[in-house]
């Protein structure tokens, strides 16, 4: 065992190295270096576990400590609030107890700098972006309404949420609402300040935010079953129903153009995620559709009106930005997305 350690605690130190410099890039709060604080000392405890079993034990208990003090201190912090909680779905139980343990700003600025450097989001994507994620991840962090809420990030890293029990964050919670939006996350899973942005927007509207793991996974059996839940659940709560997709969350929509609960929701935003390969199944639906798209985004292909004689249902309008056109062109997107979602 004490050789096992060992090799472990080789192991964790470049991955420590890694984790404060992610930190530091990322612009995290205390939060998060608090947790790096204990996973470092347990790092060492376990680099010296065969050599110095003595100071390991006492390192590795002192680690061992401030994570459970950690734990404790961030679970009572976190807390469903009047305006937003965290339920499971079809059952509403509450959300699980590890979604309390991390702050979503933290975690979702380290996901989004840490998949920057392993491809996930291109460099040029990351660089525009960047400073307007970490500006409206400020006002999240300072809202006292939405703050406290328990992040689904950890969840979907464990791979807890499924389509029978699919975890989702409910903003401006109501018994009857006169519209709700059900927002599809894209890579990454972490969809709390997308869900946030849209609830300020629209206070009135019921904004719902499922998970279905990191990578938007909305086009297997579990996304379309998840799909199902949600749209029974914000028709027995609302008046009308809307879907807006993220990323790969849009593309996902499209995939779901055509399923059997459809006709209860009344307009889809595809937002930086649309799929020439997937039209002829927004074609079939007869949705009215918004398309959303930076002009610099080179990851979603340009809407080609060429073709589509009699598709008026379907607008498509470009913003000055590039694939993160929610957090660089905030207000002109929410803009459109909440004269989309209206009465009709």
């Amino acid at each position: 065992m004490p050789v096992f350690l060992s090799i472990l605690g080789v192991l964790g130190i470049p991955a420590g190295v890694y984790l404060v410099a992610l930190c530091a890039r990322a612009g995290v709060s205390a939060w998060a270096w608090g947790w790096t604080g204990p996973f470092l000392v347990l790092v060492y405890a376990a680099y010296h576990a065969q050599s110095e079993p003595r100071r390991a034990k006492i390192a590795g208990g002192l680690g061992l400590a401030l994570l459970v003090l950690l734990a404790a201190a961030r679970h009572g912090r976190a807390r469903p609030m009047p305006l937003g909680r965290t339920v499971i779905l079809p059952g509403e139980t509450p959300g699980p107890w590890i979604d309390r343990l991390g702050d979503d700003a933290d975690l979702g600025l380290l996901l989004f700098v840490a998949m920057s450097d392993f491809g996930g989001v291109s460099r040029d994507d990351a660089r525009r972006a960047k400073p307007f994620l970490q500006a409206a991840y400020r006002r999240l962090r300072a809202d006292p309404d939405f703050a406290p809420m328990a992040s689904p990030i950890p969840s979907n890293l464990l791979g807890l949420s499924s389509g029978t029990a699919v975890h989702t964050l409910i903003l401006n919670p109501q018994e009857r609402a006169s519209r709700a939006v059900i927002v599809l996350h894209g890579t990454g899973g972490s969809s709390l300040l997308d869900c946030w942005l849209l609830a300020r927007r629209m206070p009135d509207a019921m904004i719902l935010c499922p998970s279905v793991g990191l990578g938007g996974e909305w086009f297997d059996a579990q996304g379309v079953a998840a799909w199902e839940h949600l749209v029974s659940y914000a028709t027995a709560h609302s008046a009308g129903v809307y879907a807006v997709g993220m990323g790969y969350g849009s593309r996902g929509l499209l995939h779901l153009a055509n399923r059997s609960l459809l006709g209860h929701v009344a307009g889809f935003v595809l937002l930086a995620g649309f799929d020439e390969n997937h039209f002829d199944q927004m074609r079939r639906s007869h949705i009215p559709v918004l398309v959303i798209r930076g002009d610099s985004d080179l990851r979603t292909p340009p809407f080609r009106v060429e073709g589509l004689a009699g598709l008026g249902r379907v607008q498509s309008v470009e913003v000055p930005a590039g694939h993160f056109a929610l957090y660089e062109q905030e207000d002109a997107v929410l803009e459109r997305i909440e004269s989309f979602c209206g009465p009709r």
